[in-house]
């Protein structure tokens, strides 16, 4: 193995390291009580070692954000070339999303402070415009469908982006009610109950 492709690699480990890290304590103390001293420490790494990645705090949150939206923007690309229509391109696009909080529940977790308001008070906005720009390339993929469906008349005519942001923050709601533990309590499945949300919001569509 070439030396440089060394020196590449050593360098994602030591960035997946910090990461690995920065999650688990934000995800046990909150942001706000995580310092880069806890990070460098968790990590076993010298706080300078840190510095030599991230520039700060802020940095490492958003490319934890980062790293999992691109997860998902891959899993919903993929999952928008499924299904003969835009009903069964949707379903998919829903289901690989229950899929993506299952199996990423940690990057869900962290990205969730996001989605539901809870951003670091002093998260920069370049640093907040780059999730957001990130999360509107994820919706563009359900808008493409959205788009598709009313173009050839199966979907009722209307703002595509307004019904994209609709459908995509019932699924959402759903999932936060299932973080919180209130699905179990209220002796309900997620997936029931995600299948039920996606059946009505195809009938109230359907032109």
């Amino acid at each position: 193995m070439a030396e440089s492709e060394r020196m590449r690699r050593r360098k994602e480990e030591k960035r997946d390291q910090i990461l690995d890290a920065a999650r688990k304590l934000f995800l046990e103390r909150g942001y706000s009580s995580t310092r880069m001293e806890d990070i460098a420490r968790d990590a076993d790494l010298a706080i300078g070692t840190l510095y030599l990645y991230f520039e700060n705090k802020n940095e490492i949150y958003a490319s934890l954000c980062e790293d999992g939206l691109a997860i998902l923007d891959k899993l919903f690309a993929r999952a928008a070339k499924e299904g003969n229509n835009c009903w069964e391109k949707m379903e998919a696009l829903a289901k690989v999303n229950l899929r993506f909080y299952r199996k990423h529940r940690n990057y869900y977790d962290i990205v969730t402070f996001v989605f539901a308001g809870l951003k670091p008070e002093d998260l920069s906005a370049a640093l907040r415009e780059k999730i957001v720009n990130r999360i509107n390339g994820i919706l563009n993929h359900l808008e493409e469908i959205i788009r598709e469906g009313m173009e050839a008349g199966d979907m009722r005519a209307g703002d595509v982006e307004e019904t994209a942001l609709i459908l995509w923050s019932a699924v959402l709601g759903m999932v936060f009610v299932d973080q919180a533990g209130f699905m179990e309590g209220l002796g309900r499945n997620l997936n029931s109950v995600a299948v039920a949300s996606m059946g009505m919001a195809f009938r109230g569509l359907k032109a």
